[in-house]
């Protein structure tokens, strides 16, 4: 094969051409059998495995952080009778589906099949952008139909019964909001809300499965971190981000709930943080299984974990949330749906960009 030309090879045997200067500096002369183009060759790029010491280090700190979400209810507790309370519910709850749905679609799934071991310029992200804007799509759709159709129904409703009772629903109406608004964060809290006018025991016995329901669900997000961290830094810091979003709304609603089951404010704050922190343990379990690669099982149960909660449990809360506004009328009906899609793709976005840039997030260590 006419490769390398005879002058080359003259020039090589006289010395005046080393060899090294023939593949780096002579590319050209370094054709395909085809003659028509030299080869070229492109640099793989480096993954950049974390070090134990950064994955105990970003890993415990992750968790803890979470952790702490249940003490943020007890500061925001004063705010729970506030008018603006359903407002921020709302755009916290669509922050928790936007960034529990892009983490699982964009980072927890292709994990689990390992796309990205042999993508590096992530071409899959296009695929699962997709998958994410048809659900997206969908939800938005079926909102705006419930607003615009169903707007004339609520309103021919709400004029019969001030016709038949005055003023008197309408105060009702208001008040059954406010309820509504400070029970509907959680799909327990609602449960809860019809539990609480039958006997203070049954009331505890929820309060108590609210616990150790949460005990097992940080369990199992303490796993996700520490598989993250162990895959890499971008990895563990994209799965934390999703779990904190989902976690801070969620621990505002048990926390209501362990207020009104009878609890003393310090009592609420201190078993949900006990809860909370059996995620320490799901993480050193987490730690120890992707260092042993077992990782990528983790990564595909917690995708399925989290596409469950944020499909099933929190969209039916936003389209509860926005059935309530609707009573009020259009105006406020859309105005929750602005609210709930400002959460919903900001989380969206903030993982993409996280997902699409997390091979740089490389950090240098020296312990």
């Amino acid at each position: 094969m006419d490769v390398i030309n005879a002058t080359a090879l003259e020039l090589c045997s006289h010395g005046l051409l080393g060899v090294s200067n023939v593949t780096g500096n002579c590319s050209w002369l370094l054709l395909d059998p085809s003659g028509a183009t030299p080869f070229t060759t492109t640099p793989e790029p480096r993954f950049h495995r974390p070090t134990s010491t950064q994955v105990w280090m970003f890993g415990g700190l992750s968790v803890a952080l979470i952790s702490l979400s249940g003490i943020f209810g007890a500061v925001l507790w004063p705010i729970f009778n506030s008018p603006f309370y359903p407002h921020v519910m709302r755009v916290l709850i669509g922050l928790a589906v936007g960034s529990l749905s892009s983490t699982a679609i964009f980072q927890l799934i292709p994990e689990g099949f390992s796309l990205k071991e042999n993508d590096h310029n992530h071409e899959y992200l296009k695929v699962a952008m997709y998958t994410w804007f048809s659900f997206w799509v969908l939800f938005s759709v079926e909102a705006l139909t419930k607003i615009v159709f169903g707007g004339n129904k609520s309103k021919k409703k709400n004029g019969l019964k001030a016709n038949a009772n005055g003023n008197t629903c309408g105060s009702l109406g208001i008040k059954e909001f406010e309820l509504n608004g400070l029970l509907s964060t959680s799909g327990q809290a609602k449960r809860a809300s019809l539990t609480m006018t039958e006997t203070s025991q049954k009331v505890a016995t929820v309060a108590w499965i609210i616990i150790f329901g949460d005990g097992l669900h940080n369990f199992i997000d303490g796993m996700s971190i520490g598989a993250g961290y162990s895959h890499s830094i971008g990895t563990g810091i994209s799965i934390s981000i999703g779990i904190a979003c989902e976690e801070f709304p969620h621990e505002l609603g048990d926390f209501a709930i362990l207020i009104q089951s009878g609890m003393s404010l310090q009592r609420a704050m201190l078993y949900n943080f006990l809860s909370a922190c059996t995620s320490f343990v799901g993480l050193v379990l987490g730690i120890m299984l992707g260092e042993l690669e077992g990782s990528t099982y983790i990564f595909a149960f917690a995708g399925g974990l989290f596409l469950y909660v944020s499909l099933t449990h929190l969209i039916p809360e936003l389209q509860e949330m926005l059935k309530d506004s609707l009573r009020h009328g259009q105006c406020q009906a859309l105005l929750a749906f602005v609210l709930q899609n400002v959460g919903i793709l900001s989380g969206s976005a903030l993982l993409y960009c996280l997902t699409r840039f997390s091979d740089s997030i490389v950090v240098d260590y020296v312990g």
